[in-house]
């Protein structure tokens, strides 16, 4: 990611699109619901990143509700603000729609990318894919 952003993004010659893939029970739909209300306050790639980096296994507890609230505090986010967006399933459908999507197009797993140019995928990203592999799907569409 640090060089598609350094070498695409900051030029403007490549945007880079989010969606959920809230697939492994309830502690990741309300994880990506909580990334999202991290996003109401600007920190949603923060917030993404504390959460792959504190990954404690599927389900045990270690995305709790209580958990995801106090990632918030750590981050320095408006705490009020953020529980009370996680609390009321704002993000819920939108996370719900984002796998919906997911399906639609292909998905399977995580991580996957699409590249598009004029709306069209031209190219896949399959799995942690290494920068020097996708680099040159990135620099054929953009040609």
């Amino acid at each position: 990611m640090p060089g598609i952003m350094n070498d695409y993004v900051k030029n403007g010659s490549v945007q880079i699109v989010y969606r959920d893939w809230a697939f492994l029970g309830p502690e990741s739909v309300q994880s990506a619901e909580a990334a999202r209300c991290a996003g109401d306050q600007g920190k949603f790639w923060e917030y993404h990143d504390y959460l792959y980096n504190h990954q404690n296994g599927e389900n045990k507890g270690s995305f709790s509700d209580p958990n995801l609230k106090s990632f918030a505090k750590t981050l320095g986010l408006e705490t009020i603000a953020f529980n009370q967006c996680l609390d009321s399933g704002k993000y819920a459908q939108a996370v719900a729609d984002s796998k919906t999507e997911g399906i639609a197009a292909g998905v399977t797993g995580t991580p996957k990318g699409f590249i598009l140019v004029k709306g069209k995928i031209v190219a896949t990203i399959d799995g942690a894919e290494s920068y020097g592999t996708v680099k040159p799907k990135i620099d054929n569409a953009l040609k």
